[in-house]
């Protein structure tokens, strides 16, 4: 579970040196969980949760808005066990998202990647965090 704790405050860290410092820097982040092909056998309520404290207690006034896109049936057995223990701000951030038309209202569709229904191109989309810098932000 520490390693878990781990690699998110370390990712979060990135996006946050990266996206919310300089003189465009924004405020807020914006989280795309992508669960199209998540198992069963992937779930584990211990690690949302740590995901979810590690959110609210590491960094609780950066969180806008977190969009779970396609959560499978089985998730909401966890997220029902899970969401009590998370901040009633925290909850009120999380929204649940399973036709392209849920994401219009967050999202410019040119902004996703086609495998999620945007428009996007995957290769522009996504950076490999360790690579991460201020200079990949086109504003």
């Amino acid at each position: 579970m520490q390693e878990t704790r781990q690699l998110i405050i370390y990712s979060l860290d990135k996006v946050a040196s990266a996206y919310l410092t300089g003189e465009k820097g924004m405020d807020k982040l914006t989280f795309l969980m992508d669960w199209q092909n998540v198992s069963w056998e992937n779930l584990d309520a211990q690690t949302l949760l740590a995901g979810l404290q590690t959110l609210q207690n590491y960094f609780p006034e950066r969180l806008a808005l977190m969009v779970m896109w396609k959560p499978p049936i089985m998730f909401w057995l966890m997220y029902k066990m899970v969401i009590p223990f998370v901040d009633e701000k925290t909850r009120g951030k999380i929204v649940m998202a399973y036709k392209t038309e849920d994401l219009e209202k967050y999202f410019c569709m040119d902004n996703l990647p086609v495998s999620i229904g945007g428009s996007g191109s995957e290769e522009k989309l996504f950076i490999p965090i360790q690579t991460l810098t201020s200079k990949d932000i086109d504003y």
